[in-house]
This record gives structure tokens, C-alpha cells and sequence, in this order.
């Protein structure tokens, strides 16, 4: 056997951004579907520490295209089940990660472009912040378009758009001028795209110029109010600057339909003849267009995504769950698929719906659940034992455990929605502290001065408390994995300071892996008590209108109103008396999530030490829960509940000539309940993390700081009232524009002991408002040394230079144009590397030339020009000059040739060398690296693909073959290669694998000739030529290379959606890489079958 000999190819450049912030979002928005909701949720609650929350995800495969890759799974989130929680068509508390989506929460009306690109209806001005003097009641009504706003024909309220694609995540809302406000500033782009009607689309450009077209809508209907929104965008494409595409192909489900918690208004009157306050429509159900995903298409193969026959019991409509996910390859053959099999969790009988109607309701007491996962090989053959899921609850509706979800929409749940396995029969909170209700200021300004400040006690009211098991029921406890062993999740209830202490839903306070042998690893979480950023208690005044009328100050209120309050549509009996109105909001979809995380969380694993990790969390950060004017130190004032509260701040300003008294409403605690203002935005980053061992001893030590900085506020008007009376009642609220990035980190190492650290302290700078990218990195050591790294992107220069402007246009603005290190002692500082990328033009961040600079010893600031200054200054210092490096750069690399999908297809180094690539399997693989050679010399084929690589010949690959799945039989005709530059004084080689179909023969290369057999032999010839043909009959050949004598190639072969198959080095050497029916690498062989390297996979965990 001859020695091997292994050689590889090097990728150029690789840019990468790092996404460094999570949001929360309010709860207000028109519901889109489940699906769209399971995918929007990764956006909403961030799965971190800080709330408590392990990344459950199950992986199906990686689909790439050129420089771009897509991530496809299927992930689970802890945060606990809602009772009124639809699943998605994955299983509850599932949802497939495939792609992504822009959910909208409709505010006022409904946004939409026009078709001359004006962003309709515009937002209209709203004055009465500054009133004016001297005017009428009426003048003043019509010049702030009070009418107008409360009668919603014009917009006062800015939608927002919450997005999370390809792992990331965030929010943003138009201003009144259309310009886009994100919830945390970055150097994304969005536009809008007109389409047709109120249709639109939308497209976000990342700052690495990769472009996502969101294309395909879901819309909702509402019965109540006979409106149609876009409720979500789907992603439809990925589009990289080369021109790499990946595709998304969606299915339109029919309408179907969900039952939302009634917008329920009960109105009696001591009086025999009620009077009907003017109120709201009632928003009874909704229906929607659901979109799927059902194909994900790139040149190499494609994911299809198929529904199974049975339809689901948890829709009152036709609607089927998520089968089979399967992965083709670019010819059509299978690379593999997954199988999910699906049931149903049922309501225990006790806990089945009971209501009127039960036949159309049916539907309530089913969930879909995910039960199994199981893959099978591209021949069908099962890859090891399926992925079975185990959850908390019998499933037996026989008996009554807590551990099993109520029927949908049960009242049966506490302030955050989750089960409480209370005896519920309304969700109209209980007083527990005998509290009394104040009478609606503004009912009391249109109603009799006699009923002002009246106030009442209300009995049988809701238990809405957390109970720490039921809040369990349904979520998942165990993952059992194809490979052995299992993963168990123990989930507890979130803890905050204060009365009850259980809070909202769950957080993980230990995983436990199961092992194959018998053995086991924990993993404990140990939290502090939070505070609640919002008590739910405190904000019911934003889901219950309580009106009151009439003198009798005490009564009690009948238990036949309560019983009724929040069932299903077509439930609502007719109450002839009473004298409390009552209505509720839908319950929230999206958004439900924590809104707050813990201050301090320990991480142990018993017998390896523990890990404590600090966050900034609502106690630094609270929210503003009420606000007139937004100042970045704002002080806080008290918000308080339903209970013991008056819903108006009513503020006399000023007094019209008339001597009307004109109001207006500056808390969040006001009807018409404006959106908090949220500071979620500065919470939740890690403050600092220390590593102990098992005795105690500190071993490491790190701290972060942030920078945060509220850059805008775009405010929003919310406007109740009646226009017979003239009387209006209005509030304002802010949606931040925010930016937070890392400032500094300090890393302390101390020694075994626990002692003497070695202090390393990173501070970050951001020295151009124009973009978010990291400009200046400055690393000080124990010893007092500095190095300081200093990045200028394509901002940091002014217009001028095509390439850096084309670079900007595309929105390319992360790419680095010039990289200096240079050391800081006191104040003298010395240059001592530098790195300039120049690109091509066109603005696809193809590199052009990389430039060195060559520092035989460190260079004075003073002699050195940095390319987008004066000589001897230092950025961000001075001001910012035309692209022009300094004398000193030289040329490093060249880059020469490009594909037509941005693939480097010819390089030069500084000393001239040439280095040249093939590509082919639709140009995603490298199949050809040759050394010492230009593009224009070397041909390749290992008969694989289409592509001949320079190659000419008329028959037809076949399935005998040295390296990948293809051969060549020289009988189906000759190969030849013509315009080749060889001569005597430059001779070429051609080199391939070669063995006969039976017997002995010989192969003709160029006139010479060499003898075969039916084993594999590497023939290699030099030739002079400048045309060759490669001749024989019955001889098959493999790994056909050309290239010049002085000349290296090493050659590669692929199987799509699985790996690299082979290698062939500059001397003929083989290597074969084998996987299993998992597409795990398993075995690598020489070329005469030995093994060199094998793989055996055990279960294992990430923790």
C-alpha cells in the first residue's frame, strides 16, 4: 500500500454576523395562525438562561446554496402549555423551524402600500399634547381629527411586525413619515413591495447583502367586526449578493376556523328598561388562510413537506398535521426522509367541555401531539429507533389527573393563561382582598353626576392563582433518542418575589441524560426570585371594562352573569337586570411568554463543578408603566390594578372660551389603554459568569457591560368616544427604537487555588452613528499591554470609490474594508499589521485584492495613513477621506475568476503562483483545486454530474467507478481535450483510475499506452500536445485530470445533502469516505479498501 498523502483547499473568506439581541413583545396584535404563532413565539421569548428556558430542537438536515445554509428542525419550547393554545400542525409546543415569518399586530388600521409607494392610511396628527388657545370645542375636535380617530377612519397607531427568519429576531414599526423603527437598531434594510389592492410584500436585506423576499401571506378574518388582514409574511426566498438562491414553495390551506375567547359585553340596568351603552362589535371567532411550507428548493436537491391523510380532531374545520419530511437530492432520488406520527391529547371527562352545543365544540377537548420521529435511508430503511416523546399526563379521559389540559377555552386557568385546575366556570378575576371597584371615570363623564365615584363590591370571581403541578399538564418530560439513551426535562414553576410567589408558566430546573450504560448526567438550575415586570393583576384593566350605574352601592352580583362570562360563540345569555357591564378582550396569542427573566441563575452538574450566571434584569430595568413624555431616565410611578383603582386620570387643560373642559389621559393605567412602554429591550444580557469547581475554588471569571441608548420613540394614539356628545377621551404611547451592544468584558483566569488571576479586559467601540458594526476592539492585559484592533467597514468612507459605493448600495455594510492592529503604550502607539479587502465591482463582495502590509518592525502611527484618513491620524479622529491605503500595503492575494455563482474559480499570491478551481454539483462543491496553474490549463471529470469539466465525449456515464457513484466506459466513445498549451519545453500531465470491464487490454492515451486489468490502476502520462484523446475498448476510467507538469491537483467527490465521498491527492492517492444510513461519516479507507479511520456514534449530550 502507498503512502497517503492528504491535501485540501482553502475558503477565501467567510463573514458572519452575530446577532446579539432577543425581544419581548405585548400581548395586542390580530392572531395569526398557530403556525405562524409557533414560529413567531422564537422571536417572542428568547430561549436562554436568563428566563429559564433549554433549547429543545430535534435537527433534519441543512440545506445550502453557494454562501448561503438553512437550518430545518423541529423545536420545542418549555415556557408550558396555555389552555387556549392551538397547536401547530407539528404538535403541541412544537413548531417547524423551515424557513421564517413577519407576523403583524394590527393597531387602528390595518397598514398597506399604495401603488405609488406611499404607506397608507397615513398616520394621522395628533395635537392635543399641545393644545391650542382661544378655539371651540369643535374646532379644536376637528383640527386634531378626534371624530375621525374614534370612529377608526383614519390611522392613529403604528402595526408592528414582529420577524424572526434564519436565526433572527426582532421587531419594528413605520413611523408617520414610512420610515422603518426597529425595536433594537441594526443594519438590516426593510422595504415594501407593492403588490395589488392592500396586498404587499416584504423584503429584508441583512448586512451581509443576503436578501429575504417574505412573499407569501396568510390572512385572517375576523366574524365579528367583517375584516380581512395579512397577518403574516412567509419567507419565499433567500437571494445571496452572487446570486445564490434558496426557495420556499407554501400550500394554502381552505378557511379554517378557531374559536377565540369571547369579546363578551353583558349590560343590565336597575332600571326595567336597559339602556345599552354604545360598545364594540363583539370579535366571536376567526377565521384564517393557513400557509405551509411545502417545498424548500436549492440547485442540489430540495425538502418536500407532506400532511397526512387523517385530518385532526382539534379543528373545527378540515386541517391535517405534518406527516412526512423528505430530502431529494438534485436528480430526484431520495437522500433520506422523516416519518411523524401524530395523536391527540384528550381532556379528562371531568374536564371535557360542557357548555350548549357540545357536537360543534367537539374540537375543544383535543390537541395534537407529536408522539414519534422516525428516520429512514434514502433505500427506506429505518435509521435506528425512532425519536419518542413522553409527556406529563395519563391521556386517559377516565381519570381526572392535573397533569391533563382542559378543554380548550376553559376557564380553568390562571393569570398567564396556564392551568390552574381551579373549579373555574368564568375567567373574570376574583377580589381574594375584598377590594372595591371605583366606577369607570369615563362612563361617569358621559353618565349622571350623581353616579361619580360610586364604588362596589363584586363576589364570585374567578380563581386566576398559579398552581405549581397542573401548570405542567401536557409539556414534555422525556426525549428517547434514535442512538440510546434519553433526555428528561424537570420543569418547575417560574418563583417571583411577592404574594403567591408561583409565577407564569415554566422554567427547567433539571435535565437528567439517561445513558445507554446505565449511567447518568445531571444538570441542576438553581434561580433567585424575580420581580415581576408585569403582574398580570396589574394589567386586567386592559382585558375588562367595568361599567357601573346606578345609587345602590352594595349589591352583589349574580352568579348567572360570571357563569356565562367567557364561553364560545353563541353562549351569551340575556340578562334583563344588574347594573354591571362587563366586557374582555381577546385573550392574546402571541406574546404570551415571560416578560422578565431571573437576576441570577447557578448551573451545577454534581462532580464537575457549577457555573453562576448573572443577567440585568427588571430590577435595573423596569418598565415605564406609565408616561407622558419618554426621557431615557424617566422616573416610574405605580401602576395599579383592576382593584382599588379609577381607570381615568382625567387633567382639566385647558379651559375652552366657552368654558368646555377638554380631557386627555397620560397613563398607561387610562382607557383607551394605550401599549406600555417596554424597556425588555435592555434586560436579559449576561452580566457576568464565574466558573467554580467542585471544591468552591474559583477558576474563571467574566463580566460584561452594555451600552444602551434609546435612539427614537415613534408614538401611537388611541381615541374613545361619541361625536353627538362631543366628548372624546385619548392616550398616547411610545414604540422604542433602541440600541444595546456590548461595551466591554472583563475576563479574570485565576490558578488552581483560586488565586492570582490574569486579567484580560476587551472594551468595544462604535465610533460612526452610520452603521452597527464593531470598529474598534482594544484587549489590555494583567502587565498593562494593549493591543488594539481597528475595523473600517464601508460606511466609514465617503462616496467616490465604486466598489466601497456598490458595497452600500447592496447593503453589504458588515464586510471589512481595512483591519490595522496596532499596541498602545501611554501615549505612543505602533502599527504592526494591516489587512485591506478591495472588492470587485457590482457589489456581490467578491474580493478583488487582499493587501498586506509588510512590517519588518513596527511602524509609528506618525508614518502610517490608514485608507480613509490623513497621514498620522488616527479613526475615528480627523475627518473621513476617499479610499487610498497607505505606500506601505502590498499585493497578497489576487483574486482573478469568478463563477457566475460567486465561486473563486482562479488565484494569485503575491508571488505570482497561480491557484485555480473547479466547481460543479451545481456549483455548490469544489470538485478540482489545482496548484501552480491557471483555469485555462486544467480539465477535470470524475463523471459525476453534467458538468465535463473541460472534457469532451458523447457517451454515457456509468455506474462502475473508483471514487463517487460514476465511472466512464471508453467503448461508448473516446474522450478528448483540445487548445491545450503543452509543448516539449512545457509539458502537461494527464493522470486517472483505469481497469477493464474482464480480462487484459490496454488504454490509449495520446499514442502511448499502458495495460490493464480488472483491478484498478492509476495511469499518469505526460504529454506535449495540444489536443489529446484517451481511447480503448471495454476499459473504464475514473478521476480524469489534465494539468501543467509543475502543477498540483487535488480532486474531490461529493453526494449531495450527505458529505465529501472522496479525495484524490496531487500523486493519485485515494481517499474513500463512507457514511451511515444516517449520513454520519463512518468509515475512511485508503484506495485498496484498508481502513484508516473509523466512526462508532454512542448517545450522547451537548451539556
Amino acid at each position: 500500500m502507498r503512502k497517503l498523502f492528504s491535501a485540501s483547499f482553502v475558503l477565501l473568506l467567510s463573514l458572519n454576523s452575530l446577532n446579539l439581541f432577543g425581544q419581548i413583545y405585548k400581548p395586542e396584535f390580530v392572531p395569526p395562525s398557530p403556525n405562524s404563532y409557533g414560529l413567531a413565539k422564537y422571536g417572542d421569548v428568547p430561549v436562554n438562561l436568563y428566563n429559564g428556558l433549554p433549547d429543545i430542537s430535534i435537527p433534519v438536515c441543512t440545506m445550502r446554496e453557494g454562501n448561503l445554509s438553512l437550518d430545518i428542525s423541529l423545536s420545542y419550547h418549555g415556557s408550558g402549555i396555555k389552555v387556549d393554545e392551538v397547536a401547530s400542525w407539528v404538535g403541541l409546543g412544537w413548531s417547524l423551524n423551515a424557513g421564517g415569518v413577519i407576523v403583524r399586530k394590527v393597531r387602528g388600521r390595518a397598514e398597506y402600500l399604495s401603488s405609488s409607494g406611499v404607506l397608507l392610511p397615513q398616520r394621522a396628527n395628533i395635537g392635543f399634547f399641545s393644545l391650542s388657545q382661544g378655539i371651540t370645542r369643535a374646532q379644536f375636535i376637528q383640527q386634531n381629527n378626534l371624530d375621525a380617530a374614534a370612529n377608526n377612519s383614519i390611522d392613529t397607531e403604528p402595526d408592528e411586525y414582529i420577524f424572526n427568519f434564519n436565526g433572527r429576531s426582532g421587531s419594528f414599526v413605520f413611523d408617520s413619515n414610512g420610515n422603518v423603527k426597529l425595536s433594537q437598531a441594526d443594519d438590516i434594510r426593510v422595504e415594501l413591495q407593492y403588490v395589488s389592492g392592500f396586498d404587499f410584500n416584504i423584503i429584508i436585506t441583512t448586512e451581509d447583502g443576503n436578501i429575504y423576499e417574505f412573499s407569501s401571506y396568510e390572512k385572517t378574518y375576523f366574524t365579528g367586526i367583517n375584516q380581512m388582514h395579512i397577518t403574516a409574511w412567509y419567507i419565499t426566498k433567500i437571494k445571496s449578493p452572487t446570486g445564490s438562491e434558496i426557495i420556499f414553495e407554501y400550500q394554502s390551506t381552505p378557511s379554517v376556523s378557531h374559536d377565540i375567547r369571547q369579546y363578551s359585553e353583558y349590560v343590565v340596568e336597575l332600571t326595567t328598561t336597559p339602556t345599552i351603552i354604545p360598545a364594540l362589535t363583539p370579535v366571536t371567532g376567526v377565521s384564517v388562510t393557513e400557509m405551509r411550507v411545502k417545498k424548500i428548493i436549492t440547485s442540489s436537491g430540495w425538502v418536500e413537506f407532506t400532511t397526512s391523510s387523517q385530518q385532526r380532531l382539534d379543528y373545527k374545520t378540515s386541517s391535517y398535521p405534518l406527516n412526512l419530511i423528505t430530502i431529494y437530492n438534485a436528480d430526484g432520488s431520495i437522500s433520506k426522509r422523516m416519518n411523524l406520527y401524530t395523536s391527540h391529547f384528550e381532556a379528562n371527562n371531568a374536564n371535557k367541555y360542557n357548555g350548549s352545543n357540545p357536537s360543534v365544540y367537539q374540537h375543544l377537548n383535543y390537541r395534537l401531539r407529536l408522539d414519534s420521529l422516525q428516520q429512514f435511508s434514502s433505500a427506506g430503511i429505518e435509521i435506528g429507533q425512532p425519536y419518542k416523546f413522553e409527556y406529563w399526563g395519563d391521556n386517559n379521559p377516565v381519570t381526572n389527573d392535573v397533569y391533563t389540559l382542559p378543554y380548550r377555552l376553559s376557564p380553568k386557568q390562571d393569570h398567564w393563561g396556564y392551568f390552574n385546575n381551579s373549579s373555574n366556570q368564568h375567567i373574570f378575576p376574583g377580589n381574594s382582598d375584598g377590594r372595591s371597584i371605583g366606577s369607570d371615570r369615563w362612563y361617569v363623564e358621559f353618565a349622571e353626576y350623581s353616579d361619580i365615584y360610586v364604588t362596589t363590591t363584586i363576589g364570585n370571581g374567578a380563581n386566576r392563582e398559579p398552581s405549581a403541578e397542573p401548570v405542567k399538564a401536557n409539556s414534555l418530560k422525556t426525549v428517547y433518542y434514535p442512538t440510546g439513551g434519553s433526555k428528561e426535562f424537570q420543569f418547575e414553576s417560574n418563583v417571583f418575589t411577592g404574594a403567591s410567589g408561583v409565577g407564569d408558566g415554566l422554567r427547567i430546573g433539571k435535565i437528567i441524560d439517561h445513558f445507554g450504560n446505565n449511567e447518568t448526567k445531571e444538570t441542576n438550575f438553581i434561580y433567585d426570585y424575580r420581580l415581576l415586570t408585569s403582574d398580570p393583576r396589574d394589567l386586567y384593566y386592559k382585558y375588562f371594562t367595568i361599567k357601573y350605574r346606578g345609587s345602590d352601592t352594595s349589591p352583589l352580583l349574580g352568579s348567572e352573569l360570571l357563569s356565562h362570562f367567557g364561553l364560545p360563540p353563541g353562549n351569551s345569555p340575556f340578562l334583563e337586570r344588574g347594573y354591571i357591564k362587563i366586557s374582555t378582550s381577546p385573550q392574546a396569542i402571541l406574546g404570551g411568554g415571560s416578560e422578565f427573566g431571573y437576576g441570577s441563575v447557578k448551573v451545577v452538574q454534581p462532580g464537575n463543578g457549577y457555573v453562576i450566571n448573572e443577567f440585568d434584569n427588571n430590577l435595573l430595568f423596569p418598565d415605564y408603566n406609565g408616561i407622558d413624555d419618554i426621557y431615557d431616565d424617566i422616573d416610574m410611578f405605580h401602576m395599579d390594578n383592576l382593584f382599588n383603582s379609577e381607570h381615568i386620570t382625567s387633567i382639566v387643560s385647558p379651559e375652552t372660551p366657552q368654558g368646555a373642559n377638554l380631557q386627555k389621559t397620560i397613563s398607561v393605567l387610562d382607557a383607551p389603554y394605550p401599549v406600555s412602554y417596554s424597556n425588555s429591550w435592555k434586560r436579559g444580557r449576561l452580566k457576568s459568569r464565574s466558573t467554580y469547581n467542585e471544591l468552591g475554588k474559583i477558576l474563571k471569571k467574566e463580566k460584561f457591560d452594555y451600552e444602551r441608548t434609546l435612539l427614537s420613540v415613534t408614538p401611537g394614539y388611541k381615541i374613545f368616544g361619541w361625536s353627538a356628545s362631543q366628548e372624546f377621551i385619548y392616550s398616547r404611547y411610545y414604540v422604542p427604537n433602541a440600541l444595546i451592544r456590548i461595551k466591554s468584558q472583563i475576563v479574570e483566569d485565576y490558578n488552581t487555588t483560586g488565586l492570582n488571576p490574569f486579567v484580560t479586559t476587551t472594551t468595544y467601540a462604535y465610533d460612526n452613528p452610520l452603521h452597527f458594526q464593531t470598529t474598534k476592539t482594544i484587549v489590555e492585559k494583567s502587565d498593562g499591554a494593549k493591543e488594539i484592533t481597528n475595523v473600517s467597514y464601508p460606511s466609514d468612507y465617503p462616496s467616490g470609490s465604486t466598489f466601497i459605493d456598490n458595497l452600500k448600495t447592496k447593503n453589504l455594510l458588515s464586510y471589512p474594508i481595512e483591519t490595522v492592529r496596532y499596541n498602545e503604550v501611554g501615549t505612543v502607539r505602533t502599527i504592526v499589521s494591516g489587512v485591506i479587502n478591495k472588492y470587485k465591482t457590482g457589489g456581490a463582495g467578491l474580493i478583488d485584492e487582499v493587501l498586506n502590509l509588510e512590517v519588518q518592525n513596527p511602524i509609528s502611527l506618525s508614518s502610517f495613513k490608514f485608507s480613509n484618513r490623513s497621514n498620522g491620524v488616527l479613526p475615528p479622529s480627523g475627518s473621513s477621506t476617499g479610499f487610498l491605503p497607505d505606500s506601505k500595503y502590498s499585493l497578497r492575494v489576487l483574486g482573478e475568476l469568478y463563477d457566475l455563482k460567486g465561486n473563486i474559480q482562479q488565484l494569485k499570491n503575491k508571488e505570482g503562483t497561480s491557484t485555480s478551481y473547479l466547481w460543479s454539483y451545481n456549483y455548490q462543491f469544489p470538485i478540482a483545486e489545482a496548484v501552480n496553474a491557471t483555469l485555462s490549463q486544467i480539465a477535470f471529470t470524475s463523471f459525476e454530474t453534467t458538468d465535463k469539466g473541460g472534457w469532451s465525449y458523447s457517451g454515457a456515464p456509468i455506474t462502475t467507478y473508483k471514487t463517487g457513484k460514476k465511472g466512464y466506459n471508453l467503448s461508448s466513445g473516446s474522450v478528448t481535450k483540445t487548445g491545450i498549451t503543452a509543448s516539449t519545453a512545457s509539458p502537461y500531465r494527464v493522470g486517472f483510475w483505469a481497469k477493464t470491464v474482464s480480462g487484459t487490454a490496454s488504454v490509449n492515451v495520446g499514442g502511448q499506452t499502458e495495460s490493464l486489468s480488472t483491478a484498478w490502476k492509476w495511469v499518469e502520462k505526460n504529454i506535449t500536445s495540444t489536443s489529446l484523446t484517451i481511447s480503448g475498448s471495454n476499459i473504464i476510467i475514473d478521476e480524469l485530470r489534465l494539468h501543467p507538469l509543475d502543477a498540483m491537483m487535488t480532486s474531490y467527490t461529493y453526494e449531495a445533502l450527505v458529505g465529501m465521498t472522496s479525495q484524490t491527492d496531487p500523486r493519485g492517492y485515494t481517499l474513500i469516505y463512507e457514511y451511515d444510513t444516517a449520513n454520519r461519516l463512518k468509515t475512511i479507507k485508503d484506495e485498496d479498501g484498508n481502513i484508516v479511520e473509523h466512526y462508532e456514534y454512542n448517545y450522547g449530550t451537548g451539556n
